[in-house]
């Protein structure tokens, strides 16, 4: 009889486990990410702002957000799609990294938070810095995020922006390191205008 091949168990699948930062935004509900995040606009004096480097300087702020539009997409509309929430300082001169928010047990400067962090810091670190884009990106979610990790297969916080200390709700959204990375080639959007004898600027193409 020939002798029967023993099956291996299956290895056990590793999970990994969330730091304690994406573990207390699991903590929060949508609703609650959301009232923190309008807490932290209203201290941080934030903004809406369009960052003139995305705008080719052949063209002012004023001209774009004035043009008209063969179709349905005109000056205005682009000028909202662009636009960063942002304090006004860091527009021009983001920071290297991302910002982050500094909480503790026993902080009263985020009253939506109070109790949810008094009872997480009961079991937890007392002391954890956030980042601003990830506690946007929990107010947009009913289910907790997904791990977000630096790692080239995993998951990231990305802004559509490129601008690494705005918080807009619509510049925000969770890919793969990869696909994050591949938006370092983009070139933009390119717009073919023309200008009547007025000096009036239409959006052609």
């Amino acid at each position: 009889m020939a002798p029967t091949k023993r099956k291996r168990s299956p290895s056990p699948v590793k999970t990994e486990q969330k730091p304690r930062t994406q573990a207390f935004l699991d903590h929060l509900s949508m609703d609650e990410a959301k009232a923190w995040r309008n807490e932290i606009i209203k201290c941080g004096r934030y903004k809406k702002l369009v960052n003139h480097r995305h705008i080719s300087s052949n063209l002012s702020i004023d001209e774009l957000e004035s043009a008209t539009s063969a179709g349905s997409f005109n000056g205005a509309y682009f000028m909202k799609w662009m636009e960063c929430e942002i304090e006004e300082n860091l527009l021009c001169d983001p920071p290297d990294g991302h910002p982050r928010i500094m909480i503790c047990k026993n902080t009263s400067s985020w009253p939506s938070i109070v109790e949810k962090l008094s009872t997480f810091c009961w079991q937890n670190s007392s002391r954890m810095a956030i980042y601003c884009h990830h506690i946007t990106l929990r107010s947009m979610n009913e289910k907790p995020l997904r791990l977000l990790c630096s790692s080239t297969d995993g998951e990231q916080g990305s802004h559509l922006c490129d601008i690494v200390v705005c918080v807009s709700v619509s510049h925000l959204l969770v890919e793969t390191a990869g696909k994050n990375r591949s938006r370092q080639y983009c070139f933009g959007i390119m717009m073919r205008m023309h200008q009547n004898n007025l000096g009036h600027l239409c959006i052609i193409q």
